[in-house]
């Protein structure tokens, strides 16, 4: 009896099968829309499109002209990231075909000068920044988490929960492997203190980690500790995994449209599919009303913005999303919170003084008594209500309780001739009312609400309060 061989025999087929197994779909998808573009542009150009068959002289010269000329769909320049996924995915293409390489090669000096004057073009032009995906606010994560898009009690509420959760506390990117993953690939421990969490156990190829160099090989030591009460999220997993289809290895189903709070499977035999998974958080947002719509990306974006901000170190925030340099962390959290944002607006606000006085003019004739928006609109309410009245144009009133004014104040067009009395000061000469922004007040109104007729024939007197300051106005014959 022959001895079984120790070693397998692959055919040159299944040697082919993994050396292209090497890249990931996304590359390959990125590689073949950069040659596709460029044999679209050598063809639009009048050109042979099999570039493979240029010399590398040749080659040269087509490139350069094609970093400088091409653009995207709309007839737009491409991004700084864009250009350099286009290059690198025709690199990466005459690499296999040539054994060239168009970034590093000599021969390629005049066409990589021009994609670096590109480059630096873009971003004169406003193209060269990074769109980092923002994070999602606080009070939008408060009324996700309130809303029936997370209710436990039904499968698609409890399915879009754990998927919610899984993605925030161990930080995924976008789509990345969703579809790949395994009941099996995570479990439930309970640390020494009788603490329970849970951890994921199997290892993953992904964006920074490609599993070349031990150092690539993401071993995700992140754990989602249970917190107690209804929304703990080990026990919203724990209920999960145990209405999950056995019959399906993904980790992710379809949830069954008709159920009963006593089944033991909540879900189909059917994974959830790609297109699904990747537009998850955007069908999050709409369902649960959110101020805008998130990206799968987000979620991740605010997992690392949250640990940032709680004082953690970029090299301990490294392990739980997987980045590969500090950089990386640090683009996430280049942007501050909206509370931040707040409080730094509250503080220059609190620059300007809070009283103000009587503004005169060089020229003595324009007298302002400026209002804030609010000021305005209760004057007017006020002042409306005085309209039938007819009354006269003098009026008195302490400016002492009035803001300081702001430069974008319009006038009503209203000129009285009247006479303002303030603390210390005495304009015997016409004075005009300044109104709220132009936007904001309605400027027919204002005008016929601020006009004083002259010829009032009504007696008596009216006057009324607004914000600490009397205005009297006194009729006469």
């Amino acid at each position: 009896m022959a001895k079984a061989s120790r070693f397998a025999s692959l055919s040159e087929t299944e040697l082919v099968k993994l050396s292209e197994s090497k890249d990931s779909k996304n590359t390959k998808a990125a590689t073949k829309h950069s040659v596709k573009l460029f044999r679209t542009y050598l063809a639009e150009k009048g050109h042979d499109s099999s570039f493979e068959t240029y010399t590398n002289g040749v080659l040269n010269n087509r490139l350069r002209l094609f970093y400088a000329e091409v653009r995207n769909a709309s007839g737009e320049r491409y991004k700084r990231t864009s250009l350099i996924a286009i290059r690198s995915g025709i690199c990466r293409y005459l690499c296999q075909s040539n054994n060239i390489d168009i970034t590093r090669d000599v021969d390629f000096k005049e066409a990589n000068d021009m994609f670096v004057c590109m480059c630096k073009d873009t971003c004169k032009t406003g193209k060269g920044t990074v769109d980092h995906k923002v994070s999602i606010e606080k009070a939008d994560l408060e009324r996700l988490y309130s809303s029936r898009m997370l209710d436990t009690t039904t499968p698609y509420g409890l399915l879009n929960k754990v998927w919610f959760e899984l993605c925030l506390y161990f930080c995924r990117r976008g789509r990345e492997n969703q579809r790949e993953l395994k009941p099996s690939m995570f479990n439930i421990r309970t640390d020494a203190l009788g603490k329970r969490y849970v951890c994921q156990v199997d290892s993953e190829v992904s964006k920074n980690h490609q599993g070349i160099k031990h150092s690539e090989i993401q071993d995700k030591n992140v754990r989602m500790y249970e917190t107690g009460g209804r929304m703990c999220p080990v026990k919203s997993f724990e209920k999960y995994l145990s209405k999950l289809n056995p019959k399906c290895k993904a980790l992710f189903q379809t949830p069954r449209e008709s159920f009963f709070d006593s089944d033991s499977i909540w879900y189909e035999n059917r994974p959830l599919g790609k297109n699904k998974l990747g537009t998850r958080m955007k069908e999050l947002s709409v369902g649960a009303a959110l101020s805008q719509e998130y990206t799968n990306h987000c979620i991740r974006a605010t997992a690392i913005t949250a640990l940032s901000h709680a004082g953690f170190e970029a090299r301990h925030i490294m392990t739980v999303s997987g980045h590969r340099n500090e950089a990386s962390v640090k683009s996430y959290v280049c942007d501050t919170t909206v509370t931040q944002k707040k409080e730094m607006s509250a503080t220059i606000s609190s620059l300007a003084p809070e009283s103000a006085s009587v503004h005169e003019f060089e020229d003595g004739l324009d007298d302002v008594l400026s209002l804030s928006l609010s000021q305005t609109e209760s004057i007017l309410k006020d002042i409306t209500s005085f309209e039938n009245q007819q009354t006269s144009s003098t009026i008195n009133t302490d400016l002492g309780q009035f803001s300081k004014p702001h430069p974008q104040h319009l006038s009503a067009g209203a000129v009285i001739g009247s006479e303002l009395v303030g603390a210390d000061t005495v304009a015997p000469h016409p004075t005009r009312l300044s109104a709220g922004p132009v936007n904001e007040i309605n400027h027919v109104r204002a005008e016929s609400s601020l006009q004083i007729q002259n010829n009032a024939h009504a007696h008596g007197q009216s006057s009324f309060s607004f914000h600490g300051c009397q205005i009297q106005f006194h009729n006469y014959n």
